[in-house]
């Protein structure tokens, strides 16, 4: 299951305290150049339709 967080509809006061709050809490976890790593697991399936068994 994936989160999505829409962020278009928050007062753009609240959207910069976001950013900047991310900006702080992730600044130990950024790489030299700026970059801050994001793992996630998916889960790819795949079928063939028309074959029969």
């Amino acid at each position: 299951m994936g989160t999505y967080y829409d962020l278009g509809p928050l007062d753009p006061a609240v959207t910069a305290e976001l950013r900047a709050r991310f900006e702080a809490e992730s600044a130990a976890m950024a790489l030299p150049d700026g970059r801050v790593p994001c793992g996630m697991k998916v889960h790819v399936a795949s079928a063939v339709r028309g074959r029969g068994v």
